[in-house]
């Protein structure tokens, strides 16, 4: 029997929902960080902490196992980057980060709680 479609979008936030060891690979270097992602009143928040990077982010949208957001960044550079992260199994991810004027920037994520 398959889950109701309200509750199969539910199991699909869910796969996100914890704290995750991040590594950006970028022409400006590497970069480890912290990400948090919580629920919030039916909607995904993400936030990184990392003292090599500043950023807020906005616009998070997660579609099945896909999260995509845009990150505005103040540190190491200023600017906005589309990241698009994709789960490559219950506790990893990878995915791209995209600057307009840069090439893509690489993530790679564990689940660390």
């Amino acid at each position: 029997m398959t889950a109701p479609p309200d509750e199969r979008e539910e199991q699909r936030m869910n796969a996100w929902i914890g704290t995750w060891d991040v590594e950006q690979s970028s022409i400006v270097g590497t970069f480890v960080m912290d990400m948090t992602v919580t629920e919030r009143a039916g909607s995904l928040e993400v936030a990184f902490a990392s003292p090599q990077v500043v950023a807020t982010v906005s616009g998070v949208e997660c579609d099945g196992e896909r999260l995509r957001m845009t990150t505005h960044l103040t540190k190491p550079l200023k600017g906005t980057a589309e990241v698009e992260l994709t789960l490559s199994g219950p506790d990893s991810f990878g995915g791209t980060g995209k600057i307009k004027f840069l090439p893509a920037s690489k993530f790679t994520g564990v689940r660390r709680a």
